[in-house]
């Protein structure tokens, strides 16, 4: 796995999220802004914006929002919500 630091800006203000590639798991990106203790308002913009980034430049990837909670990448939750709609597993 390799780490790398994301930054974001905002109101002047930079700030630093962690971020691993894993060779594993198709390139899975993780992306680890949890620990950063936003508000709210400035938290959910992040959440958009690193889902907007990723997605933009074609990642596969994970935004954990708690230690051992992520949002996948639509796509990927597309996907396992058809597959649960047609019974299978994942």
């Amino acid at each position: 796995m390799y780490c790398h630091d994301l930054r974001a800006l905002r109101d002047g203000t930079t700030y630093t999220i962690q971020c691993e590639d894993s060779p594993v798991s198709d390139g899975l990106v993780g992306i680890w802004p949890y620990d950063l203790q936003l508000d709210a308002d400035t938290y959910s913009s992040l959440i958009k914006a690193l889902h907007e980034w990723a997605a933009d430049e074609g990642l596969f990837y994970r935004i954990y929002v708690t230690c051992d909670r992520f949002e996948p990448a639509p796509s990927v939750a597309n996907k396992q919500a058809e597959q649960d709609v047609h019974g299978n597993t994942h």
